[in-house]
């Protein structure tokens, strides 16, 4: 209050009431806008301003982004893992395919061993048939360079081959009787069936490959990581 008799205390209430009514007026307007603070401080405080800290972009999108972010690490890491699970599958059949292989390769070596002792057999007896067994030797040694169908085409023709040597010996009795073409007879028997088990396993080995790598979706990772189809290994009848 001013010191000044008179009219300076009546001054100075003036001020101050005018100040008050002007910061009340300041004040209902603000509340009516819906905040009740200005330039950072509230100016219903005499005391000093009070700032405000700014939010970040990510605290201020924090409902959308964390969300967001969770839906793509999951869809990659659901990616990763069908990646590994078909790739995983394709290897498996891959290598049953070549394990069955190997089982027919096996056969038709020990098929091929016995066809000397086959054809020195009934060279004894019909040396006539001299044409026949020559074919079947020849057709033994071009198996050996083939392979897929080709050499599919070729063991048919041996596989008859065999048969028709068979034949032959059995018209003779004497060569009938022996205990060594006995055994050769069966030993060849049991070949020609193994043969035809390590086929229906190569076969269906092929089979579930070239499904998987045909179907939709491992064949996109089939066919970006160069996984062929294989072929069958056909037999003819060789009655």
């Amino acid at each position: 209050m001013s010191l000044c008799p008179g009219g300076g205390g009546i001054t100075s209430r003036r001020y101050i009431l005018a100040t008050e009514v002007s910061r009340r007026v300041i004040s209902a307007t603000l509340a009516r806008a819906g905040d009740q603070r200005c330039g950072g401080y509230d100016i219903r405080s005499p005391k000093l301003p009070r700032f405000r800290r700014v939010p970040t972009p990510a605290e201020s999108n924090n409902g959308v982004t964390r969300p967001m972010g969770y839906a793509v690490a999951g869809a990659v890491a659901g990616l990763l893992l069908w990646s590994v699970i078909i790739y995983n599958r394709l290897v498996r059949d891959r290598n049953r395919v070549s394990a069955g292989w190997s089982d027919i390769d096996v056969q038709l070596k020990r098929r091929h061993e016995l066809i000397p002792k086959l054809v020195a057999a009934v060279q004894q007896y019909a040396r006539y048939e001299s044409s026949t067994m020559a074919a079947v030797t020849e057709l033994r040694e071009q198996a050996r360079a083939r392979e897929g169908a080709e050499r599919a085409r070729l063991e048919t023709d041996i596989g008859r081959g065999v048969q028709r040597l068979i034949a032959i010996a059995e018209a003779y009795p004497d060569l009938r009787a022996s205990e060594n073409f006995l055994a050769l007879q069966n030993d060849i028997s049991a070949v020609e069936n193994d043969i035809q088990f390590a086929r229906r396993y190569y076969n269906g080995a092929v089979r579930n490959l070239n499904t998987r790598i045909d179907s939709f979706p491992d064949l996109i990772l089939a066919r970006l990581l160069r996984f062929r189809p294989r072929e069958y290994f056909e037999l003819e009848s060789s009655s």
